[in-house]
């Protein structure tokens, strides 16, 4: 078997193109023009372990090495003449498998952060979200209603009169329903036609709202039953932990959940700025869909509601920077298509 490579002389920076053989336990280097250059016993010759793509060395007495490329033939070679590499080549050789080990575990150290971050935050949001403490979450809530008063909201201008007839709407609603909840009137601010569920049960409808529906009775239940169904499944409070998530980890290891300040800072952000994720969002939407038409409603009302929503998005997104009820759902036709579906059985 003939090697491939160069041949460096000792103390010399230069090398030639050479080749070699063994023959009879002795390694022969040879010019292309096969004239021998040495000839060096097998057995005293210092030959490098495998070290990624890096060209290996045969290390002569004399000082001078031949190096080659052609790994696979100097790994027969080596077979071949039963010839194991020295303690130290080996310790090259297990660094670089060691290195790579180093690298796999490193990337798969990553996917396992990865799938647990969506994977594992996810139930746990939920985990925590449903065995919070009530008067944890009252106390949560209180806060979050009290923050969005003095930061976004405004007093109601809404008729006394008419807050009675929503509340008989939304009365209504929750006789169909295992869900104790408060209904609030404010005049919406910055945040305009909008409505929010907070944890502790409170849900906040604003002027704007109900003016832009008309006072109609069908439109102003569906988005009510929409925020029912964000306090049903905890959609506040589940997004709001993934946020906080290592305090949260913290407090399920200290069992330290009353002291739940920190989650409920982040429920304003939720509601307010960043809104709930769309998978929330049309979980939600079934929801007012599922009890409308368990209560016999045709929720078409409300697909016109969210047309004129729409049109309200795109005027502003035109205008000016306002947060609009529409800027964190699913596509508002996807919306309308949804509301628009006549009951089936």
């Amino acid at each position: 078997m003939i090697l491939r490579g160069n041949y460096y002389y000792p103390k010399k920076s230069g090398s030639i193109t050479a080749s070699l053989e063994v023959v009879n336990d002795k390694i022969i280097v040879k010019t292309d023009d096969l004239t021998e250059i040495q000839r060096f016993d097998i057995k005293q010759t210092k030959i490098n372990s495998k070290l990624g793509s890096i060209p290996r060395k045969f290390n002569f007495l004399d000082g001078s090495f031949f190096e080659s490329s052609e790994h696979e033939k100097i790994d027969s070679l080596l077979k071949r003449n039963n010839i194991i590499l020295s303690s130290i080549d080996h310790s090259a050789h297990r660094l670089e498998n060691s290195l790579k080990a180093l690298v796999l575990l490193s990337i798969l150290g990553l996917l396992t952060l990865g799938f647990l971050y969506y994977k594992g935050v996810p139930w746990l949001s939920r985990y925590v979200a449903f065995n919070l403490p009530a008067k944890v979450q009252i106390a949560m809530g209180n806060q979050v209603l009290a923050i969005l008063d003095k930061t976004i909201f405004v007093k109601s201008s809404l008729p006394e009169q008419q807050k009675t007839l929503m509340r008989q709407y939304f009365n209504e609603l929750l006789a169909n329903i295992d869900l104790a909840a408060k209904l609030h009137f404010r005049g919406g601010g910055q945040l305009g036609a909008n409505a929010v569920a907070i944890p502790n049960g409170d849900i906040v409808i604003t002027d704007e709202l109900i003016e832009l529906a008309d006072y109609n009775k069908v439109a102003i239940q569906g988005v009510l039953a929409h925020e029912i169904g964000h306090l049903h499944a905890r959609h506040s409070l589940r997004q709001a932990i993934t946020l906080s998530i290592v305090p949260v980890f913290l407090a399920l290891v200290t069992g330290d959940l009353v002291n739940s300040s920190q989650i409920a800072s982040s429920i304003p952000i939720v509601l307010m700025e960043q809104g709930y994720n769309r998978d929330f969002e049309r979980e939600a939407d079934r929801f007012s869909r599922k009890l409308l038409w368990k209560m016999g409603i045709d929720t078409r009302p409300v697909a016109k509601l969210f047309a004129d929503l729409a049109k309200l998005d795109q005027a502003s997104q035109k205008s000016d920077d306002s947060f609009s009820l529409l800027s964190t759902h699913p596509g508002y036709k996807e919306r309308i298509e949804f509301f628009v579906t006549k009951i089936t059985p």
